[in-house]
């Protein structure tokens, strides 16, 4: 069941910038709406963290147990994946869905890498009923924003530790995206100021200039 949230960080700079990120997956994908889930301290629950798009109201603070519906599957098994139709998959679960107000009929959800080469996540990011492309690889898409996701939870969680992480792995990440989208793309745009935002966090977090 969906709780709403009682611990937790309020909406902050780090807010702000998976916002960015979850407006920038329904542009990409011309989804209906798009969320992020952070697994919590307990390790035993998400937490919505950010939502856009259209049937969003609401979803922002809500919390469910690691394990239910196709996002606790996706940050318990590390593996993305497309339900196609949410009515023929087990791991959909509708009661979840109905607490928030909109049921999709697709959901396209990848994890939130924790670190390179392991199946552990920080959370997820789900796109609800995009609109498909023959063009457009979405699950290599939506992995390369679940990288810019990550990163910038990372940086929020080393808040104190003097070990940031550096723009370089953000930079990489965003040239793969403008390979994907087209370097002109008003998305590959949106995709370089989300960098420049997660440089301006590193910036804020250290307390001065510089990322090296």
């Amino acid at each position: 069941m969906i709780s709403p949230q009682v611990d937790g960080p309020g909406p902050g700079h780090g807010d702000d910038f998976l916002q960015a990120c979850t407006d920038l997956g329904v542009a990409l994908f011309g989804a209906v709406a798009c969320l992020v889930a952070v697994v919590e301290p307990d390790e035993e629950h998400l937490v919505f963290r950010a939502a856009s798009g259209r049937e969003t109201q609401g979803v922002v603070g809500l919390r469910l147990p690691v394990g239910r519906g196709v996002a606790g599957w996706v940050v318990s098994s590390g593996q993305g994946i497309a339900v196609e139709d949410v009515r023929a998959d087990p791991r959909f679960a509708r009661d979840v869905a109905e607490q928030t107000g909109y049921v999709p009929a697709s959901i396209l959800a990848a994890p939130l890498p924790a670190a390179a080469g392991t199946d552990e996540a920080l959370g997820v990011v789900e796109v609800l009923d995009r609109r498909r492309s023959p063009d457009r690889d979405d699950a290599r898409l939506l992995s390369l924003l679940a990288r810019q996701l990550s990163l910038g939870l990372q940086l929020e969680q080393a808040a104190d530790d003097e070990r940031q992480l550096a723009a370089s792995p953000a930079a990489a990440a965003l040239a793969e995206l403008s390979a994907v989208a087209g370097p002109e793309s008003s998305e590959a745009r949106l995709a370089a100021t989300l960098v420049l935002g997660l440089r301006d966090l590193a910036q804020e977090r250290r307390g001065r200039p510089g990322l090296g």
